[in-house]
């Protein structure tokens, strides 16, 4: 298991409300470093996020989650793990370590900007108009 120094206090309840993290300089970096091998246009807007602010709701959800997610990959394809599969065991990890719905990693203002990415399930997690 990994075991990440992140500062915040976790009270995560499947959606992670009332969630909060300390956003760093040094968590900004790994995460984007990670994220960069997806060049996922998602991802890069829920990485619209400053050191030094304090996340909540999604934004705090989808931090902790690639946080906890690139380090562990790190951690996985150092004892040699190939990259595909210590993400999909990170990916997993990480909702299990924080208790939350994948649903919840990112912001119901980047779901309904992405609408090719994210389906009526997404939608429908964040109350958000279903679309045809």
């Amino acid at each position: 298991m990994v075991a990440l120094a992140l500062g915040v206090g976790l009270t995560l309840i499947g959606s992670g409300e009332g969630t909060e993290a300390a956003v760093t300089e040094e968590g900004l970096a790994s995460i984007t470093d990670y994220l960069a091998q997806f060049g996922a246009e998602e991802n890069g807007a829920m990485l619209l996020l400053d050191s030094g602010m304090s996340a909540t709701g999604a934004d705090a959800n989808f931090y902790l989650h690639e946080l906890y997610e690139s380090q562990m990959v790190k951690e996985l394809t150092a004892q040699g793990i190939d990259f595909d599969t210590a993400q999909q065991v990170a990916h997993q990890a990480a909702l299990e370590y924080h208790n939350v719905s994948p649903y919840s990693l990112y912001a119901p203002e980047v779901i309904e900007a992405f609408p090719k990415v994210f389906n009526n399930n997404w939608r429908a997690y964040w109350g958000l108009p279903i679309t045809q």
